[in-house]
């Protein structure tokens, strides 16, 4: 059974969230930035920075 990832990010847009849907996630952290990196197909589709995750939401 695929594990589907939906990753709740705060949007630019005041009061507005954005659900962005994947295979896999990554967390990583470079010097003091920390963010999250949305996997699908094996390829990063998009780099989040930690502050503006609300949520992970794992089905299985």
């Amino acid at each position: 059974m695929d594990n589907k990832i939906e990753i709740v990010v705060f949007s630019h847009v005041s009061g507005k969230v954005e659900k962005i849907s994947c295979e896999a996630y990554e967390l990583n952290s470079n010097c003091n930035m920390n963010y999250v990196s949305a996997i699908s197909n094996g390829n990063k589709i998009v780099i989040i920075p930690w502050n503006r995750i609300k949520q992970i939401n794992i089905n299985q």
